[in-house]
């Protein structure tokens, strides 16, 4: 079994920089979690803070793969993860099952560009778009 790390040694080695404050050294002020182990290869010591929140600079323009001029299905997705539905179709105003409409045509991550409309407005709708483009 491996004898147990402490803080004075991880230093001593150099991979270890402790955070005695307990916050986020990005800057963001969010409290940090403390590990019950010790894992080196992630620069954790057991009962000492971590140096940074886990995942929490890789949302919307930080993260690697963000990009000005998103896809169709990528603007559906960050639509439904965005937004809270109401369940009620602002078209017909039923309370039923509803989907996130894009009113312009031009896919943009903004949410005045979206309504909560029921699968059967949703598709009169966009037959309806389709028609003035034509």
């Amino acid at each position: 079994m491996a004898e147990r790390i402490t803080r004075e040694q991880a230093i001593a080695e150099g991979w270890f920089t402790p955070n005695d404050s307990g916050l986020c050294q990005c800057g963001c002020g969010q409290t940090t979690n403390i590990p019950k182990w010790t894992a080196k290869r992630f620069g954790h010591v057991g009962g000492e803070h971590v140096r940074y929140v886990s995942g929490h600079g890789t949302k919307g323009e930080r993260n690697y793969r963000w990009r000005e001029r998103p896809s169709y299905n990528a603007v559906h997705l960050w639509a439904r993860r965005s937004f809270a539905k109401l369940g009620r179709c602002q078209d017909c105003e039923k309370e039923v099952p509803t989907e996130w409409a894009n009113i312009s045509g031009v896919y943009r991550r903004e949410r005045d560009d979206f309504i909560e409309l029921c699968r059967p407005c949703h598709r009169s709708f966009d037959r309806w778009r389709e028609s003035l483009l034509i």
